[in-house]
């Protein structure tokens, strides 16, 4: 939500410092994978550059990919046309409206299937606490365009059509965080979402060789468990940027957040330190920050199952003021981990989808059971360590779901919202 309209980490703390609970849980899926077509200089009229502009200081090597997605996002910015049809104004059919944002957003595309032929670098030479990301919303623009045009395609027959929109945009998507933040991996999640819905309607629409285009695209999707390890790395030096200085403006309290009296409170105590105290408060927040980081990343490398078991540490009844810095400079990485592992499950149940969808046109018929369809190692959910949802309702449409947990809910490849933890089934899935 912050990256999307141009502002930068600090911002991102500042406003998740006081996030708890289900408020956290809801900037995760709502604030990040459900937000509509914005236009990232929306919230500052008085800024006139493109994105490009703004994200490329110099000129870039013409060799970055990363700069022909930056124009794609401006492309799609500078639309005004394109920006009322995704933001569905208008009386218009579904089809007509995909129809007409695939014809508008073909320059987008045709940048992004450019910047795809090339490597992408992270354009910024450094990333400091205040560093903005504007170009993230153009991205999840482009990503809208995408969905749009592979839906339209689907929607006349051209399956091997559609299938190339989504092999190019999931490439372009999966390099989204060529800067490794946070931010970044959240909006490459959101992303994801965006451009999968379609496809749990489509799927049975997918001609068999394109079948194996996209169980290729999943199968390397499940495999780049290294890029959120890159992105947790990111987190960690951003510790390194935070000063004494930068700390005041993540304390400042706004008036209408919630439990406003403490933030006071120990926005006071902090201001009341002694500047060596200060140092040496920081030093200590920083050591402790860095070892739930390091415990994140290390968990990355494990099963999904063993992910969703990380515990942000637990804050005391009465919260010191290292306790509290420690909840600001790491404030939902538990919750952003449980993000990770509900996306790289419906790049799995993807996967499962195609050798389902195979098996239908090879034998004429779906599967009685998964095990008819795919191998253990496929069939088997790392989020649960249980067998996925497979449930044939006709002769041509079948389910086929994970379980989740408590706090997402059974997961489909399209996105679904799912109420907030506290109102959700207190015990846990089944096994």
């Amino acid at each position: 939500m912050y990256a999307e309209h141009g502002l930068g980490h600090r911002a991102f703390l500042a406003h998740t410092r006081n996030m708890k609970g289900s408020s956290v849980w809801t900037f995760l899926f709502l604030g990040v994978a459900g937000f509509a077509h914005s236009s990232p200089l929306a919230a500052f009229p008085g800024q006139e550059r493109t994105l490009f502009q703004q994200v490329f200081r110099v000129p870039p090597k013409e060799t970055n990919g990363y700069a022909d997605y930056v124009r794609a996002a401006d492309a799609v910015q500078a639309n005004a046309v394109l920006g009322s049809l995704l933001a569905g104004e208008g009386d218009l059919t579904p089809l007509e409206r995909n129809r007409r944002i695939a014809q508008e957003g073909k320059v987008a595309l045709d940048l992004v299937r450019a910047g795809n032929r090339k490597p992408v670098e992270d354009p910024r030479t450094a990333v400091e606490i205040d560093t903005l990301f504007p170009e993230l919303a153009g991205f999840k623009s482009v990503a809208k365009v995408a969905m749009a045009d592979l839906s339209y395609r689907f929607a006349i027959g051209d399956s091997r059509g559609a299938t190339d929109t989504f092999v190019e945009a999931s490439k372009f998507v999966s390099r989204i965080p060529s800067t490794p933040t946070l931010i970044s991996g959240l909006v490459m999640v959101a992303c994801d979402s965006i451009l999968l819905a379609p496809l749990e309607q489509n799927i049975g629409r997918v001609a068999l060789l394109d079948l194996d285009r996209l169980e290729q695209v999943a199968k390397d999707r499940v495999a780049s468990v290294e890029v959120m390890q890159r992105m947790m790395a990111g987190e960690a030096r951003y510790l390194d940027k935070v000063t004494v200085e930068s700390l005041g403006p993540l304390l400042a309290v706004d008036d209408d957040e919630e439990e406003a009296d403490e933030a006071r409170a120990i926005k006071a105590a902090f201001d009341a330190l002694a500047p060596a105290d200060r140092e040496r408060l920081l030093l200590d927040v920083k050591k402790r920050a860095r070892s739930t980081i390091a415990r994140v990343i290390a968990t990355l490398a494990e099963p999904e199952s063993s992910w969703r078991l990380v515990q942000a540490p637990e804050t005391p009844a009465k919260p010191s003021l290292a306790d509290y810095l420690v909840e600001t400079l790491i404030p939902i990485h538990t919750q952003a981990l449980t993000a990770f592992a509900k996306n790289r499950t419906q790049w799995r149940l993807l996967r499962l989808h195609t050798r389902l969808e195979r098996f239908r046109l090879v034998y004429g018929r779906l599967p009685y059971r998964l095990y008819e369809a795919a191998p253990a190692d496929l069939i088997t959910d790392p989020w649960n360590d249980g067998p996925f949802d497979y449930k044939v309702v006709s002769v041509r449409d079948y389910e086929l779901t994970s379980k989740g947990d408590e706090f997402t809910g059974p997961i489909a490849i399209r996105y679904r919202r799912q109420p907030p933890p506290d109102d959700a089934k207190s015990e846990p899935p089944p096994r």
